[in-house]
């Protein structure tokens, strides 16, 4: 139940932070606009409390909204924001997102209540879009009891219609919707898309000039979001996720024959890639078989005699490392489903090399 509220309580307070985002990037003013970020088992949302002033808003101005049993009328306390129901139909239609702004940012309202599709003049939109930013369909007859459902509709139809991963879209004759997987990337959406209407509007009043050249609007897209992007920092191990890399030693780190292990040579270039690992935050563990032969596999008597003269060596080489690991196992050919060339068809492979026909 505690583990319950204090997550209850982060959400609340990821809401009201990113609420307050809104208004110190002077994306809204006054009370206009709303930000809310959803649960990980999807079944809540947290939001800004209808007509709330942001400055004095405060964690108990977050309301808590549970999706499936959404009804306005029962909240009769503390009434969430009057468009949280196109928060609710946006995160059920975009599934990969956690939270959802809304704003009436400056150039953005402006370019939405001329009803435009801002064209793609420049590089700048290119790396954000993919041709003219969306902007919502037109609501012609509103329905008064279920118009933010109207409102919903009228930008996932423009979604589906359109069929690509947009970072945000204006919403026709009002302002505008961003979102993202978390709320920095929520906010920094919004600010760009903020960023290229200013653009747009600015260079369509000082010039005729024609769109980018379409060959030019996609390459610069591509670059960014396609499969084979170049842009940005990319590393063969996935993003901020650390690995427990284990190594042997001879053969793998150093050259040894004969098992004369004071005459072994280190091979720099394989000590410099695992030292690079090590500064990378992951964990290196070396684990040897080192004088298991010699003493009979009695680990004891291994470790007693080639622990400190083998960690000595190491640290003479520059190796960087958490664990030194005697008694590995004497053996000729090793198989582990974690083995950096595992093959999953290592049965064929012995009966192939292995076993007499």
């Amino acid at each position: 139940m505690l583990n319950k509220e204090n997550s209850k309580k982060k959400l609340k307070y990821r809401s009201l932070k990113v609420n307050k985002e809104i208004y110190l990037q002077d994306l809204s003013i006054l009370n206009f606009g709303n930000a809310s970020v959803i649960d990980k088992e999807r079944k809540k949302i947290f939001i800004k409390a209808s007509g709330m002033d942001i400055e004095s808003c405060t964690l108990s101005n977050i309301v808590e909204v549970n999706i499936k049993k959404f009804d306005i009328k029962n909240y009769k306390n503390l009434r969430p924001s009057i468009d949280t129901v196109i928060h609710i139909e946006l995160y059920n239609y975009l599934k990969n997102i956690n939270c959802i702004i809304h704003a009436h940012s400056e150039y953005s309202t402006i370019i939405s209540q001329s009803n435009i599709e801002p064209d793609c003049y420049g590089t700048t939109h290119a790396d954000y879009f993919k041709g003219k930013i969306p902007i919502s369909d037109k609501i012609t007859k509103v329905n008064k009891n279920n118009y933010e459902h109207q409102v919903a509709q009228s930008i996932i139809s423009k979604l589906k219609r359109k069929n690509f991963n947009y970072p945000g879209i204006l919403l026709r004759d009002h302002g505008v919707f961003a979102w993202g997987e978390d709320e920095k990337k929520a906010i920094n959406n919004l600010i760009a898309i903020e960023f290229i209407c200013k653009l747009y509007f600015k260079t369509k009043f000082l010039s005729k000039k024609s769109k980018i050249s379409k060959s030019v609007a996609d390459f610069h897209f591509y670059r960014k979001h396609s499969k084979g992007k170049y842009y940005g920092q990319t590393n063969l191990l996935k993003k901020n996720k650390l690995y427990i890399f284990c190594f042997d030693i001879d053969g793998t780190i150093c050259k040894t024959y004969a098992s004369r292990y004071s005459k072994s040579v280190p091979i720099k270039k394989n000590i410099k890639l695992i030292n690079k690992l090590y500064m990378d935050g992951h964990t290196i563990k070396i684990f040897t078989s080192r004088y298991m032969g010699r003493t009979n596999s009695d680990l004891k008597k291994a470790h007693k005699l080639g622990y400190l003269k083998t960690f000595n060596q190491l640290k003479i080489w520059g190796l960087k490392f958490h664990e030194l690991i005697m008694g590995k196992p004497r053996y000729d050919v090793f198989i582990d489903d974690k083995n950096l060339n595992f093959s999953k068809n290592w049965s064929k492979i012995i009966i192939k090399k292995f076993l007499k026909k």
